[in-house]
């Protein structure tokens, strides 16, 4: 990206599209793969604190907060960023929920890969069969969510949750318990 400062506030301020698109394209898997390697945090949970931080970002260029960058965007986005995941990690610090590292599925023999539908196909079964046992509540938030595109104040409304942390709190739940019955059933080397 070859704009100035400046330049980025006016062409968010005017609802420029491709300008707001390309930044927050530019920087997500640098964030993602930061807070990884630093943090060991889960890459959905890195992808829901980076699209936090690029709201941010724009309400703060919106309301007339930020009227000049007076660092990169990059800079300014990781910093919102490692603020939201700071307090991420307080949060779940206080409430129990752990940290987990990443489910790392690469296998150490790549001799032992499937073909890539087989794979595809097996990965589906695993998520079918995950999915089913779920409790219904689990699988209603996860299905508006990832399937449904719905964002965390809809399933707030939808849902009948008190506040959007909550919402957060139970679908990272949810979500490690999926991940927790898949890794139960299956290993790594059924999908890699």
């Amino acid at each position: 990206m070859f704009m100035d400062g400046e330049t980025i506030i006016k062409k968010i301020k005017q609802n420029d599209k491709s300008v707001i698109v390309e930044i927050y394209k530019s920087y997500r898997n640098e964030f993602i793969a930061f807070t990884f390697k630093n943090y060991k945090i889960d890459p959905e949970l890195a992808k829901e604190i980076y699209q936090d931080a690029f709201l941010a970002f724009y309400r703060n260029i919106n309301t007339g907060r930020l009227k000049k960058l007076e660092s990169s965007v990059k800079t300014y986005l990781f910093q919102i960023g490692k603020f939201k995941l700071h307090n991420e990690l307080k949060r779940q610090k206080r409430t129990g929920i752990p940290v987990e590292e990443q489910w790392d599925l690469r296998v150490d023999n790549p001799d032992v890969c499937r073909p890539k539908e087989e794979k595809d196909i097996l990965m589906q079964k695993a998520l079918v069969a995950g999915f089913k046992k779920l409790s219904e509540k689990c699988r209603q938030l996860l299905r508006l969510f990832y399937y449904e595109h719905k964002h965390h104040e809809e399933i707030m409304q939808i849902m009948d949750y008190a506040t959007v942390d909550s919402v957060k709190t139970q679908k990272y739940k949810c979500f490690k318990k999926l991940e927790s019955v898949i890794k139960s059933d299956y290993t790594s080397e059924d999908f890699f």
